[in-house]
């Protein structure tokens, strides 16, 4: 639920790898001596940035969720750096697609009308 995005931003920056998904598998990246909250926290502070669309409704809210992440996916432009921590992910997907994202890997990609809808609802960065 929209009204939730603020907590699950802040338990990914400052939560634990049993309540973030994300900072579960940014922390399997990690060599084992430096698989602890502080160490994930201080990555995700000092690498991380967020935008914010606002979209009210919520059904149009998850399908643009599982596009996005489509669309980035399979981007042929796109790609993780040689560099990228997710390249040690014991997940195939995260390595594959360069996403810190498992699930709605290949889905229906975004179109004209949703770009536009993004770029009118866009609300800042963090």
């Amino acid at each position: 639920e929209q009204g939730n995005l603020f907590q699950t931003i802040d338990r990914h920056i400052h939560g634990t790898i049993e309540n973030s998904i994300f900072r579960r598998l940014l922390g399997e990246c990690l060599p084992q001596y430096a698989r602890n909250e502080v160490n994930i926290s201080n990555r995700i502070q000092a690498n991380f940035t967020f935008i914010l669309v606002k979209v009210d409704n919520s059904d149009y809210r998850n399908r643009l969720r599982k596009k996005l992440i489509a669309t980035v996916a399979q981007c042929r432009d796109c790609g993780p750096s040689k560099n990228w921590l997710g390249n040690n992910s014991p997940r195939p997907q995260i390595g594959i697609f360069g996403l810190w994202q498992v699930q709605c890997l290949g889905g229906q990609e975004i179109n004209d009308d949703d770009l536009e809808f993004i770029e009118t609802n866009l609300i800042g960065s963090d």
